[in-house]
């Protein structure tokens, strides 16, 4: 723990739902989905209304004025850092979509289940191939050099398996920080998490209330997807790990403190779920340095990976920043999803009073922004005969290889955060 610099874990206690502020209009047939990974404005909302209640009566009326009422714009007291995900005492960080889930055919799958009515001996052998292949659910997409084609991104290679004709689902996964890319997917699954196999998903019926009244309104009936941690809750399940740094380090020290004695519950995300926040301990909680993110780089290709996520307007100077840092090296490709809006919705107001009343009610939404999420990332290679550990030592001394952009006012919270990783 530097001296400005907190450790924290975020611990679901039950369910939790992240809905990141979109209504719930029309959803009394659909359950609202919710996000796996909360925003990150959320967790800094959360850590907020925790730095309040501990640490508000204890500090100057100067500094709580800086921290609680002044606008952050021109000089934020605090930063957030990206959201990694712990588990069992390893930390995660979104993988780039270079990083796939592999499709097996149904004919394959009906094969093994013949495979495994033959004897114990054949039944032994055929459970140890399939626990191989499970392991070989992941793998990494390959540029090819000879393909490429022109799009308004500019010159992109094509990408894919080994097995050209192998199917493949793009979907957010996570991968053990400090870990390259492997083309092998036996060695590359043995570092990623799939959440999806460590949670449940349950429906959630919920009555909207009429906040001036406190009573139920007419109809207001919505359902909710909330997801739950199977394991349940204890020092070693799946949490939320952020980092806080204050401008002020005694605001740090007497929250210190206060999480040092017993830790903190909160009410986390929509529909205020509870969550127990507590001090990381552990010694690696820090992103991965240099040297140890690049010790095994033999190869000439690495990615430049967002671990949070970046706002749309941000994505093209943040590219040609990264293409004159790394001049002498090709972009092989930009791969990102469909942009996602992250903001607060509202009732639209300003509708003439000769429209309909269904039209006045419609939803808008509020100071929204466009993001591309983690894991978009770009694709690089070395010049001809150039190795990556030894190009990086020589082009970055900073102890660490997470950075960010300035998007002031979307910094300060954790968003375009980015690290680099190599392929081997």
């Amino acid at each position: 723990m530097t001296d400005h610099t907190i450790h924290l874990l975020i611990h679901p206690h039950d369910t939790w739902y992240f809905r990141d502020g979109r209504n719930h209009n029309g959803s009394a047939q659909i359950a609202a989905i919710s996000k796996l990974i909360p925003p990150q404005r959320t967790i800094l909302g959360a850590l907020m209304a925790l730095l309040k209640q501990t640490v508000g009566s204890k500090l100057s009326d100067a500094d709580n004025q800086q921290l609680f009422q002044d606008d952050w714009q021109d000089t934020p007291p605090v930063h957030l850092s990206p959201v990694r995900l712990k588990y069992q005492s390893q930390y995660y960080i979104p993988a780039p979509r270079l990083v796939v889930e592999q499709i097996f055919s149904n004919k394959k799958e009906e094969e093994n289940k013949k495979e495994e009515n033959k004897n114990k001996k054949e039944e032994n052998k055929n459970k140890k191939e399939e626990k191989n292949n499970e392991i070989e659910k992941f793998a990494c997409l390959r540029p090819d050099l000879k393909k490429s084609f022109e799009t308004d991104l500019g010159t992109i290679h094509h990408l894919s398996l080994e097995d050209e004709h192998q199917e493949y689902r793009l979907r957010q996964l996570w991968i053990k920080q400090g870990e390259p890319l492997n083309f092998n997917p036996k060695i590359l699954s043995e570092v990623m998490l799939d959440p999806e196999t460590l949670i449940c998903r349950e429906t959630r019926l919920g009555i909207g209330l009429n906040a001036a009244k406190k009573s139920a309104e007419d109809g207001q009936i919505y359902l909710t997807e909330h997801i739950r941690h199977q394991q349940g809750f204890s020092n070693q399940d799946l949490c939320f790990a952020v980092s806080l740094t204050f401008e002020n380090t005694n605001i740090k020290q007497i929250f210190h403190e206060h999480l040092k004695k017993t830790g903190s519950y909160i009410r986390f995300g929509a529909e205020g779920r509870m969550a127990f926040i507590d001090e990381d301990e552990e010694k690696f909680q820090s992103y991965p340095t240099i040297d140890n993110q690049f010790k095994y780089a033999d190869g000439d290709l690495f990615a430049i990976n967002l671990i949070s996520p970046c706002p749309v307007s941000q994505w093209p100077k943040f590219t040609q920043e990264m293409k004159d840092r790394f001049n002498n090296c090709e972009l092989l490709n930009q791969l990102t999803d469909k942009p996602m809006s992250i903001g607060g919705w509202q009732s639209e107001r300003n509708i003439e009073k000769s429209q309909a009343n269904a039209e006045k009610n419609k939803a808008g939404p509020v100071n929204a922004e466009h993001f591309y999420e983690s894991g978009s990332c770009l694709l690089f290679r070395l010049p001809q005969n150039t190795k990556l550990k030894n190009w990086f030592s020589q082009q970055l001394s900073e102890s660490s290889v997470s950075q960010f952009p300035q998007s002031q006012p979307y910094a300060l919270y954790g968003y375009g955060h980015y690290t680099l990783i190599p392929l081997k």
